[in-house]
């Protein structure tokens, strides 16, 4: 079940987030708070989250799932999720990716602008844009 997140979703979403290699806390409030559009997939427990900046386009701050629960439609469903209520998205994610560019790729997002040393080890990244 993909779901709004609420207030009561602060310890799982901060749980999960603890999986990305990169994250931002306060994003975690804002979602939990509607400042920005969050979503989390609960089967008997939380499976993940995505979290979307509002904007035009918006951006895809952060998508988590777990390890075991990937593979199952979650990172999908969760996309599609957040995209729903606005008219654009973007995302980043690592150049090198390759597994992430295909999974943003199938859910009709286009490679966009090149970022190069864009995160803090001096990898390259990709900022990919979905049209609504």
């Amino acid at each position: 079940m993909i779901r709004a997140t609420t207030t009561g979703d602060e310890a799982a979403l901060r749980t999960l987030q603890s999986l990305l290699d990169r994250s931002e806390p306060m994003l975690v409030d804002a979602a939990c708070g509607a400042l920005a559009i969050g979503r989390i997939a609960v089967v008997d427990r939380p499976v993940g989250y995505a979290i979307a900046i509002p904007g035009e386009p918006a951006t895809l701050a952060e998508l988590a799932v777990r390890p075991s629960a990937r593979r199952n439609g979650y990172g999908r469903a969760l996309v599609e999720s957040v995209a729903e209520p606005v008219e654009g998205l973007v995302a980043t994610t690592r150049a090198d990716d390759a597994q992430a560019v295909a999974f943003y790729r199938a859910l009709g997002f286009d490679v966009g602008d090149q970022l190069p040393g864009f995160y803090g080890d001096g990898s390259d990244g990709l900022r990919l844009r979905r049209r609504a």
